[in-house]
């Protein structure tokens, strides 16, 4: 049987495929499906309080059985850093938080889509446009 590429699927069948999809990734969490592959853990739900839940790269290492990290967890390490980084900027280096804001905002911006980004924006400590603030 060929393979039909996920796009060139009629919408019931795109439907269905991603109901599965979530279906398996709740139970992977649940713990109620088995899971394999190097890379399961990181299905694994984490913990609700947010004070003692591990950071990302301290869960991946920690869960590590051999000193070689998958391309999976090296490419999840760049994005954090690269998120981190962005954090970082968009606190400190206004420009970078206008940019952001933009990309966010989009082309067709609401009323209410720039309050709800503006009140994430303060909420996280990022840098606003003076007009804005």
């Amino acid at each position: 049987m060929a393979a039909i590429p996920f796009e060139m699927l009629d919408s019931e069948r795109r439907f269905l495929l991603m109901r599965v999809a979530g279906v398996a990734v709740e139970l992977l969490m649940k713990g109620e499906l088995k899971q394999a592959g190097k890379d399961a853990f990181l299905f694994v739900a984490e913990p609700g309080d947010h004070e003692n839940r591990p950071a990302p790269l301290q869960l991946l290492s920690s869960k590590s059985t051999s000193g070689e990290l998958s391309s999976y967890e090296q490419a999840w390490r760049k994005v954090h850093t690269a998120r981190e980084d962005l954090e970082v900027a968009m606190r400190h280096d206004l420009q970078t938080a206008i940019q952001m804001r933009q990309i966010l905002l989009g082309a067709n911006p609401t009323p209410e889509k720039i309050e709800q980004i503006d009140c994430l924006f303060r909420e996280q400590g990022y840098l606003l446009p003076e007009n804005v603030i």
